[in-house]
């Protein structure tokens, strides 16, 4: 339920985060489109599992040895998600920005303009970002309807693009990791991003505890983030398959309840066997590791209220 929380200070500390593999160049793209910002209270976190490079630019007398970046590196790799979650949990900013090491805010105003926004709502918890593809220029966010959805209606995506592109910021239910803003006191409150997701779906965990907690998510469509969407590091695409998969399923198990864990349970195997080419195999990979991650999730266990469910599907959201 909705908790009446007090404004913070009127120049509040920005924290950025972007956690980074093996990418030095696009890393370098990505802080330099931070430096831009006419926003000057700010600290960037750089979360590095990379194997070569960027830390010749974080060094003593490197490029970007600047009072306010910090550049943490683990030398094991943690995945996308436990390293955003170490930068949420070292940042002292009153809003987090996350950013991909392959993207770049586009205009130097866009902090400013959203954290203004933050300060006037204190409903406000999560900003989503109008993602753009660098090379097609197309919309990656709102998510595009796929063709899976266009043949079978039921496989809808959590957020399409609205037929008319809106010219102010409206509530949605979505936001993706590529480029979005959270208060503070938002993971305080619902907690981090899901530890046992290694790739996907995080988001949307992290949405439906927030919705459910009383905050709300606005999508803004003129704050661009332009997403270079550089492959290296990435999975492969069964693996994502995969990913996705088992962690549809466990969102299930930790926020749903029974009757949409089951649902889930049949529209994620359609999935899955449809993208994959029905590769069984792959099914029972997904499967293993859900059964070997269950008393985990029932520990995790904590569905979230049935208005919360209602509200999502009244603006064409999913829970599932």
């Amino acid at each position: 339920m909705y908790i009446d929380r007090k404004m913070s200070n009127s120049n509040p500390l920005v924290s950025y985060v972007v956690a980074t593999y093996n990418r030095s160049s696009e890393l370098e793209r990505a802080i330099k489109s931070i430096l831009k910002q006419r926003y000057g209270n700010f600290e960037i976190i750089v979360i590095s599992n990379s194997t070569s490079g960027p830390e010749e630019k974080f060094v003593e007398d490197g490029e970007f040895d600047l009072e306010k970046i910090r550049y943490v590196h683990k030398p094991v790799r943690m995945g996308v998600i436990n390293a955003r979650n170490l930068g949420y949990q070292l940042a002292d900013g009153d809003y987090i920005v996350t950013l991909d090491d392959d993207a770049i805010l586009s205009d130097p105003r866009l902090i400013a303009d959203i954290v203004d926004d933050f300060e006037q709502d204190s409903r406000l918890g999560i900003a989503a970002l109008h993602v753009v593809n660098a090379e097609t220029f197309e919309t990656e966010f709102p998510l595009p309807v796929s063709e899976l959805e266009k043949r079978v209606p039921f496989f809808r995506a959590q957020m399409r693009p609205p037929d008319d592109h809106p010219e102010i910021s409206s509530k949605t239910t979505l936001f993706t990791g590529c480029g979005n803003i959270i208060r503070k006191e938002l993971f305080e409150n619902v907690g981090y991003y899901p530890e046992l997701f290694d790739y996907g779906t995080e988001e949307l965990d992290l949405c439906l505890r927030s919705i459910d907690f009383g905050y709300d998510i606005r999508y803004y469509p003129n704050h661009v983030v332009t997403h270079f969407e550089d492959p290296k590091g990435r999975f492969t695409d069964k693996k994502v398959l995969q990913e996705n998969f088992t962690n549809r399923i466990a969102l299930a198990i930790r926020n749903l309840p029974a009757r949409l864990i089951l649902l889930s349970l049949f529209v994620w195997t359609g999935q899955l066997l449809y993208r994959s080419r029905f590769d069984i195999q792959l099914l029972m990979n997904s499967v293993f590791e859900l059964i070997s991650d269950l008393p985990k999730l029932i520990r995790q266990r904590n569905p979230v209220d049935k208005k919360t469910i209602e509200l999502v599907n009244s603006m064409d959201g999913r829970v599932y």
